[in-house]
């Protein structure tokens, strides 16, 4: 649709200038110095140069381009694509309001997901990003237009596939709003109004924004709260009607929150992982190998917590052999496991092993925008890429 064809083309724009721009600020100080030149902040400046926030208007532009080192036609060629990335976007939201009215929500709707889902089980690191950028950017736009009372299930899903999107950029402020957002529009529903159909992704939907919500205290290190979503969404109707499906996902989400806190029983995360695995191999899911597989990496790295390094290289060795055989598996997925991998080696003292796994992780989630766990790895190690 042409909107969403507009959207990433802002987006294109958006982050070819500030490659520009940061290539253009690497001296120390510089980033100030302009700031106070064009006058605005160091902070706004640092919004402006998030691919993901704010977009200046046509008179900072010609400031700032005015501002920097570069001869007449760089400037002009650097002010173009400036003005073309908001020019773009608001296009796309006009658009987005013409067609709104002339196509059905379901399709919109479809087109993001098919979006959401090459993200998140991309073989392609590089399509996966471009993928993401899409979903999200086309996700933001539809969701303005969208009424919650009048479509609650759609309003929902969006939220929470933008909640993911945020949480994978480091956004977390924005991922636990829109997780909260869609948990607090399921709840002004009534279950009992949807046909059955409907009714069982309204189901879907409601044990998916507890956990969206846990997700993000888990990346902003509450894990008691993480851990208490996790029970919560266990206790949903979606739990009882398909254990294998949502079993696996809740054990593996409890063993990460849980095997974080001061103080855990190894035996329950054990336990978990068994469990949720014997589920997976009931499962007639495509994707129930994958999610045996990121079980048994949670466990893994809650071996290495639990200062039992030995089981846990066992254990990553072989899921090492194991991650070429999986018939689906993301860039996300493969950074997971690469990061615990590393961390077992940086255990063990091996230097070689962890710098050359590290190196796959970051190459890797560079590769696929995934910035926060960009941020982990630096904050774990310090900054190596």
């Amino acid at each position: 649709m042409l909107y969403i064809e507009l959207a990433h083309a802002a987006q294109l724009h958006r982050e070819t200038y500030i490659a520009v721009l940061n290539g253009l600020l690497q001296e120390p100080a510089s980033k100030r110095q302009f700031a106070k030149t064009v006058g605005i902040t160091p902070q706004y400046l640092s919004y402006l140069l998030n691919p993901y926030d704010r977009l200046p208007g046509a008179a900072l532009v010609r400031k700032m381009v005015a501002a920097l080192p570069l001869d007449a036609d760089g400037r002009a060629n650097l002010c173009e694509h400036m003005l073309l990335a908001r020019e773009k976007r608001v296009k796309a939201g006009q658009v987005i309001l013409q067609d709104f009215g002339r196509t059905d929500v379901a399709t919109h709707i479809e087109i993001i997901q098919r979006a959401e889902q090459a993200a998140v089980f991309g073989a392609d690191p590089h399509q996966a990003h471009v993928q993401q950028q899409l979903m999200r950017n086309a996700g933001v736009l539809l969701l303005s237009q969208l009424i919650p009372t009048v479509y609650p299930l759609e309003f929902a899903q969006l939220s929470l596939w933008l909640s993911n999107s945020e949480g994978i950029l480091n956004r977390h402020t924005d991922a636990l709003y829109y997780a909260k957002q869609a948990h607090t529009v399921l709840s002004h529903a009534e279950r009992t109004d949807f046909k059955l159909e409907a009714r069982q992704r309204f189901d879907e939907l409601a044990l998916n924004a507890l956990r969206a919500e846990g997700v993000v205290y888990h990346n902003l290190k509450l894990e008691g709260e993480a851990y208490a979503h996790y029970c919560m969404a266990e206790a949903l109707p979606a739990t009882r009607l398909q254990p294998e499906t949502w079993l696996p996902h809740l054990y593996r989400d409890k063993i990460n929150a849980y095997s974080r806190q001061a103080r855990f029983s190894i035996r329950a995360a054990e336990a978990w992982a068994r469990h949720g695995k014997t589920l997976c191999e009931r499962s007639d899911h495509p994707h129930a190998g994958l999610w045996a597989f990121m079980l048994d990496r949670s466990l893994a790295e809650a071996y290495l917590r639990y200062g039992n390094l030995k089981k846990g290289q066992r254990l990553l060795a072989n899921l090492a052999e194991e991650l070429p055989r999986l018939p689906v598996v993301g860039a996300l997925h493969r950074v997971l496991f690469l990061k615990i991998y590393a961390r077992s080696f940086w255990q063990a003292g091996d230097q070689a092993g962890w710098q050359a796994t590290l190196g796959a992780a970051l190459t890797l989630a560079t590769a696929a925008g995934l910035t926060h766990q960009i941020g982990e790895i630096n904050r774990q190690y310090g900054k190596v890429g």
